[in-house]
């Protein structure tokens, strides 16, 4: 879950950093490699067939042991139901369809759309659809979708994220030149290793090497701050076509329109109308962008279709004009009035031999 025209960008962060899996990935993910080095398995500690059962079995305990938890034994009373791991699909699947999506669209988002009922149908449909995937993507953000995102006056470079502050990352996927993934949670990393909300998701070691390291090429004149923001994002879909915008900052101080400053919900739904706003005027832009090219293509089609029509009347009124002339056979009577028949015969000599090209008209 991040940004595309897609590329760059189909990943989209989640405001709230519970539910982030791009924080969570990248904070785990070089914790694992700076502290145990590279596996054969991506998110296991030995090299042995046996690691996947084992890492299985912990997670398994470990959700056992938060599952024991007095506010997911009062939940369970609340909802006679039971906990496990298929909870995990339960709760992103109802958190979609109680904001919008349909069956078939989770059902793709979940890869479960050919094995549903047996049918047929639901054998040829592809499940891996972008423009559906997106949608999906965008409700699972939970506080909205949101890209990591180095500030411009940060001094931070690729290079710099690669070296220091997700080396283990970088050399793990330095495989595949293509693969970006250095560059997506290298930034979500950095964020992370100063904020003191995430200090509990990496390593001590990760965090002090990407901290110390900042603050070496940080410059005397810029305060010690987070070189990270996060830019949330508009994510709608045109034509089939995925589009993902960054949403600018909001232009107030959190003030309403009597210059009174907003606070709690006031203030939450402030910034939220704005955004809607600003999402809105995007979409507009879009659609209008999306009808000019249509009406385009359709002055196009029909530009050609004239030109062709009008081509075809000229070719066919010079191959009549250089047609050449019949002359009566012996005893028969002249085709044409002796008069025309004479201008024929004037135009025939002038054009005698007609040229080869002519008669390619």
């Amino acid at each position: 879950m991040e940004e595309r025209e897609c590329p760059d960008q189909i990943l989209l962060g989640a405001n709230d950093i519970d539910f982030c899996v791009l924080l969570a990935l990248a904070c785990c993910l070089e914790s694992t490699l700076t502290t145990g080095g590279p596996c054969k398995f991506l998110f296991g500690e030995a090299d042995d067939d046996d690691e996947p059962d084992r890492l299985n079995r912990k997670c398994q305990s470990a959700l056992r042991q938060i599952w024991k938890q007095e506010e997911f034994q009062m939940l369970l009373r609340l909802i006679g139901g039971a906990l496990g791991s298929h909870s995990l699909r339960k709760f992103a699947s109802t958190w979609c369809v109680e904001r919008g999506a349909t069956d078939n669209q989770v059902e793709i988002r979940g890869r479960w759309k050919g094995k549903k009922n047996g049918k047929v149908v639901n054998r040829h449909i592809n499940p891996e659809q972008l423009p559906t995937d997106t949608k999906m993507a965008e409700k699972l953000c939970m506080g909205g979708p949101v890209k990591h995102k180095c500030k411009a006056d940060s001094n931070v470079s690729s290079a710099f994220l690669h070296e220091l502050v997700v080396p283990g990352i970088s050399q793990l996927f330095s495989i595949d030149e293509s693969n970006n993934t250095a560059d997506v949670l290298g930034p979500a990393l950095l964020w992370a290793c100063h904020e003191e909300a995430c200090s509990e998701m990496m390593s001590g070691v990760a965090r002090d090497r990407a901290r110390e390291a900042y603050n070496s090429i940080r410059g005397t004149h810029l305060p010690d701050c987070n070189p990270v923001e996060k830019v949330s994002l508009h994510v709608f879909v045109i034509e089939n076509v995925v589009h993902i915008d960054e949403l600018p900052a909001q232009p107030t101080d959190g003030a309403g329109d009597n210059g009174v400053q907003l606070q709690g919900a006031a203030a939450i739904h402030s910034s939220q109308a704005f955004q809607n706003t600003m999402m809105m005027q995007l979409q507009g832009l879009a659609t209008n962008q999306s009808d000019m090219w249509l009406a385009m293509q359709r002055d196009i089609s029909e530009l050609r279709a004239h030109q062709v029509r009008n081509f075809g009347t000229v070719h066919d009124n010079l191959r009549r004009h250089f047609a050449p002339v019949r002359r009566p056979s012996d005893g028969a009577t002249a085709a044409l009035p002796q008069q025309q028949q004479q201008q024929a015969n004037q135009v025939l000599a002038q054009l005698s031999p007609v040229p080869r090209n002519l008669h390619l008209l």
